[in-house]
């Protein structure tokens, strides 16, 4: 299962631009964009295999109710039905303490499943931003090209700019960890 929490925790985090390192900020799209995605993706999965459950769920009770229905019309004394009646068999059926346990297991996974659909919408909207990210940097890049915001710098040394933001980013994941350690 995604860990939603963390992932919106970082989000706030991600989706933001400094557009004085432009360049690192491209250099770490698609990585950010990938880790957003691939969180979506398995969050559709997921929510995809709780609608087969349901699914199936929702044949067994078909399936029991069925079984009921035939029981109930060999034996209604056991049921204590004076007449056969469509409605009498309705509701022994309803009564029936299997038939509620079913039931009440297709309700907590359809639970389940508008929950893992909310969780896919939230990674839906990471996705996004993270697309909204690209066209920002897209739209700087060119104010750049064009000179928009024009002052005077020097060369900066790429890799070593990106590996202190990743270091930056490890320290602070730890200091997460730590923080949820001691609660």
């Amino acid at each position: 299962m995604i860990d939603l929490e963390s992932l919106l925790e970082s989000i706030e985090e991600d989706r933001k631009i400094d557009p004085d390192t432009l360049d690192i900020n491209w250099v770490e799209q698609a990585d950010l964009y990938f880790k957003y995605s691939d969180a979506w993706n398995t969050a559709i999965n997921e929510r995809n295999d709780l609608k087969i459950e349901v699914e199936r769920k929702k044949e067994k009770i078909d399936e029991l109710k069925a079984k009921l229905d035939l029981e109930i019309r060999k034996d209604p004394d056991e049921y204590d039905l004076d007449k056969i009646t469509e409605p009498a068999i309705e509701s022994a059926i309803k009564s029936n303490r299997e038939y509620k346990k079913a039931l009440e297991e297709m309700y907590e996974l359809k639970k389940d499943l508008n929950e893992a659909q909310s969780r896919a919408n939230r990674l839906y909207s990471c996705v996004a931003s993270m697309e909204q990210r690209k066209t920002a940097l897209e739209n700087l890049v060119k104010l750049i090209n064009q000179q928009y915001f024009s002052t005077p710098s020097e060369p900066r040394d790429l890799s070593h700019e990106y590996y202190k933001k990743i270091q930056k980013n490890k320290k602070g994941a730890k200091e997460k960890i730590k923080s949820r350690r001691k609660k």
